[in-house]
């Protein structure tokens, strides 16, 4: 076949099917087939099929006459497809944006002080619950997600997620450092937006304060995984050293 340079080319085998039809079907499903397909805009690979099952003593003229609107088409068809593909981009971009901007309302003050004891259910509830939390947000340090499984638990038992966080989820098995300064944020997060006020954080730690003994013995590197997350604490200016090596803990 002749193209528009007057160079002899072999024309490409006909393909098993309509190329424009392909070119209207959705990308996703038929992805493979268009890859498989000639490009329109290169002509060394476009034909017309019609041109292609005449005899090949047509002259050279009609048959450039037939191809150059059969190509004008297939390019309009695909650009119409780019176009309808950038939309659909656009719009998910959009929605993308819309949901990062809507903020939580967080409360305007924390909740008032106050301490109920936990059951041995309880505090495994709380344990997953500290876990699963900072494991959904450890890649983002974001906790607005994971907020709601915060909040199923009552006010008065919010000190216990800064109790279990010292006393036992800093000291996890297999768990990094990064892990660990990520529970600090999180308590930070839990400050900062008046979840829990410092009276919570205060009762807390407190608590894993009197049981320590116990724990210091059974994990000799507690220490350094308390210290990896309180360092975070200490730089916030949330508590100071004197506040994590407290009474009890000189007295362990």
């Amino acid at each position: 076949m002749w193209n528009s340079s007057g160079q002899n080319t072999k024309p490409a085998p006909p393909p098993t099917s309509n190329s424009f039809a392909a070119l209207s079907m959705s990308d996703n499903k038929y992805k493979g087939d268009q890859q498989r397909m000639p490009q329109f805009g290169n002509k060394k690979n476009s034909y017309n099929k019609n041109s292609y099952d005449r005899d090949r003593s047509s002259s050279r003229s009609n048959r450039s006459q037939e191809y150059v609107p059969t190509q004008r088409q297939s390019s309009q068809q695909h650009q119409q497809q780019q176009q309808q593909q950038q939309q659909s981009i656009g719009k998910q971009q959009q929605y993308k944006t819309q949901v990062s901007k809507t903020k939580i309302k967080h409360p305007q003050k924390a909740p008032a002080a106050s301490f109920d004891e936990i059951s041995s259910l309880q505090t495994e509830k709380i344990g997953k619950a500290i876990k699963k939390i900072i494991e959904n947000s450890f890649d983002t340090l974001s906790f607005d997600d994971s907020l709601p499984i915060f909040l199923e638990f009552p006010e008065n038992q919010r000190w216990a997620f800064v109790f279990l966080i010292f006393y036992e989820y800093l000291h996890l098995a297999k768990l990094t450092g990064s892990y660990r300064t990520t529970a600090a944020e999180f308590i930070v997060y839990l400050l900062n937006h008046n979840y829990i006020s410092l009276e919570h954080f205060s009762y807390g730690y407190k608590f894993f304060s009197e049981i320590a003994s116990d724990l210091l013995i059974d994990v000799p590197d507690a220490w350094q995984y308390i210290f990896e997350c309180a360092i975070v604490l200490i730089g916030k200016n949330i508590i100071n050293v004197l506040d994590l090596w407290n009474e009890d803990l000189q007295m362990s």
